[in-house]
C-alpha cells in the first residue's frame, strides 16, 4: 500500500476510505480521473463493487473484442436455446447460422 499514490494513502490514513477501496482506485493511472473517483467514492460512500465496476469501465480493455463478443453471444445463445428449440423457424435459422460459422472456420 505504501507505493500507492499519495492521495490514496492520505485518504486511507484519515479513515475516509477503506484500504481495499483505495487499492482499487489506485489502479487508475490518470491522476485527474483517479482523484475524481476517490472524491466521489468518499462523498457517496461507494461500495467496493461499485468502485470496481467504475475502474473496469475506465481502464482500456486488454481483451480481444472479438473474443468478448463471442463469449457474450455464446452465453445468450445457451440461455435462449430452450425457446429457440420450441419455434421451428428460429431453430432452422439458428442451424443455418451455425452452418455459416462452421463454413467460415473451415476456410482457414
Amino acid at each position: 500500500m505504501l507505493k500507492k499514490p499519495q492521495e490514496i494513502l492520505e485518504a486511507v490514513r484519515q479513515g475516509k476510505i477503506e484500504y481495499t477501496k483505495g487499492l482499487e482506485i489506485a489502479k487508475i493511472d490518470d491522476f485527474g480521473i483517479r482523484q475524481e473517483l476517490l472524491w466521489e467514492a468518499i462523498a457517496n460512500n461507494l461500495s467496493l463493487a461499485e468502485i470496481k465496476k467504475r475502474v473496469k469501465g475506465l481502464k482500456p480493455s486488454s481483451e480481444n473484442p472479438i473474443r468478448t463478443k463471442l463469449d457474450s453471444v455464446y452465453k445468450q445463445f445457451k440461455k435462449s436455446l430452450k425457446n429457440i428449440e420450441k419455434d421451428p423457424h428460429q431453430l432452422q435459422e439458428a442451424e443455418r447460422l451455425l452452418v455459416k460459422i462452421e463454413e467460415f472456420l473451415q476456410k482457414k
